[in-house]
């Protein structure tokens, strides 16, 4: 689950000389016609420039065309990859290096992201995405790699493939750094392969899993309404194809596929149904349009952590999603401690891997929190102990717990869970950070293990890669509220 809204505005403070931009014209051109230098963009793709202010290969894919002032070099040129590689290494110990591969095509006008390319990619795409997203295996990843010289779709599918598992692991955010760069471009090239749909003859699983993976990478670089719009279309495509028709499935002889197309629908539904959570959004599939027992076609943990989280999103049903977004009065309190014992169960998932507890776990927490905001919306809650569902405090107990199981994770863990558990880490961050300053009275005796513990999260968010800009200024508001309310100066612990 990967399963994220920041403003395409948002700046941060760069080295002026390492970063000036110029609009060069024909100053970048010699006398016989040929570019004096490259722009960033045709120097990244390794294609040709004709070095114009805005060049003809920008203009083509609307990209945005800069030249970067000259700068002395006082160490070896770095080889593609190897600075995102080192800069892993050093912001976020534990999580495997992930450089973006390298083109082996030496033909400047040749694609860049060609077979070896996408190879490179297979194995972390294996171990970190397919856990995640268990809908094309590997082996069906190596044909469509063997297809790609021939056919455009296969090429647009590995593309998709290939920016969500650089999104995933290695984490993007709104600036220019290399993968963010690297995952644009992948995105452009599988929507420019792709082209318009409903010329296709066919549509397939590839078509749709295109269309998925470019929902998770929008929501990772932060762009909400391009990956909600693809995930609509991957819903659509797979309905309009009778991919979840009952009648479909129980006359299919193949119950591999039969079992793919059932964890399709999930992995819809649960993408879904956290954009309809964490954004207000509508949800259109339904529960009880698919059963949530099936065969399991792939390896059996994968199969079991895949039912657990089933389970988890399926406790967002259609009274909790009208509660959420204010369409019904008619909430109980009978109904909401229901719901809140069911959070609470946590079934045995020892047996699964660090990756796949921490998303289950996380998700919950994160839940147990929604479900107490819409009951204090109905309902006067006290101020008494933080273990009693309907007190003021009681998110301060969900953090804790939250807390011992991220201090606890591995990076990797975290990261590879993308762009939802951030969010969801963060909801529950900002969440503390009100009852801190509104509800806990501002004295150092009575919150300092609160603040303790919100600092310890934050620093533990910030390691992250992917955490947006946006999101890192809210941290800093949050910081700057609860410094002018406890007598402590948290600021300064955290790093900067």
């Amino acid at each position: 689950m990967r399963i994220i809204h920041a403003s395409p505005t948002d700046s941060v403070t760069v080295s002026p000389r390492s970063h000036m931009v110029h609009d060069r014209g024909s100053t970048n051109i010699t006398d016989c016609g040929r570019a004096k230098r490259a722009c960033e963009a045709c120097k990244q793709r390794k294609v040709k420039c004709n070095g114009h202010a805005t060049c003809q290969q920008c203009s083509h894919l609307n990209l945005r065309c800069r030249y970067m002032e000259r700068r002395p070099r006082d160490k070896p040129r770095m080889r593609r990859g190897e600075r995102i590689a080192m800069y892993r290494t050093a912001q976020a110990a534990g999580l495997a290096p992930v450089a973006v591969p390298s083109s082996t095509s030496k033909s400047p006008s040749a694609n860049i992201h060609d077979a070896q390319y996408f190879k490179q990619l297979l194995q972390t795409y294996t171990s970190s995405i397919y856990s995640f997203i268990p809908i094309i295996s590997p082996e069906e990843c190596e044909q469509e790699i063997e297809n790609m010289d021939k056919d455009p779709q296969s090429r647009s599918f590995l593309c998709a493939l290939a920016a969500v598992t650089l999104a995933q692991t290695g984490g993007v955010c709104e600036d220019d750094s290399e993968i963010y760069n690297e995952v644009d471009q992948l995105t452009r090239e599988a929507l420019e392969l792709r082209g318009v749909l409903w010329l296709h003859p066919t549509i397939n699983i590839t078509t749709i899993m295109t269309a998925e993976f470019l929902h998770v990478c929008f929501a990772s670089m932060s762009r909400r309404d391009a990956a909600f719009f693809y995930l609509r279309e991957a819903i659509t495509l797979a309905q309009g194809s009778n991919y979840f028709s009952q009648y479909e499935l129980k006359s299919c002889s193949d119950k591999k596929e039969v079992a793919r197309r059932q964890r399709l629908f999930w992995l819809l539904f649960i993408h879904e149904r956290f954009f309809a959570i964490h954004y207000s959004l509508p949800a259109n599939l339904k529960a009880d349009d698919m059963p949530t027992e099936f065969e399991g076609s792939i390896p059996p943990l994968l199969h079991e952590g895949f039912l657990q989280i089933i389970n988890v999103f399926l406790l967002i049903d259609e009274p909790m999603l009208a509660a959420w977004v204010g369409r019904t009065e008619d909430i109980s309190l009978e109904w909401i401690q229901e719901k809140n014992m069911e959070l609470k169960y946590i079934p045995d998932i020892s047996a699964l891997s660090e990756m796949q507890q921490v998303d289950i776990l996380i998700t919950r927490n994160w839940l147990s929190t929604v479900l107490w905001k819409i009951a204090m919306t109905k309902y006067p809650l006290n101020d008494t102990s933080p273990k009693d569902f309907m007190s003021l405090l009681f998110p301060i107990d969900v953090f804790k717990r939250t807390l011992s199981i991220v201090s606890q994770a591995s990076v990797h863990s975290l990261a590879v869970n993308g762009a939802s558990a951030r969010q969801k880490l963060l909801d529950l961050l900002n969440t503390v950070a009100d009852i801190i300053t509104i509800v806990i009275i501002p004295s150092a005796q009575v919150a300092t293990d609160e603040v303790a513990n919100y600092l310890e999260m934050a620093k533990i968010i910030l390691s992250l890669p992917g955490v947006s800009i946006r999101s890192r200024e809210t941290i800093q508001r949050k910081l700057s509220s609860i410094e002018a309310t406890v007598a402590v100066s948290p600021r300064s612990l955290l790093p900067h």
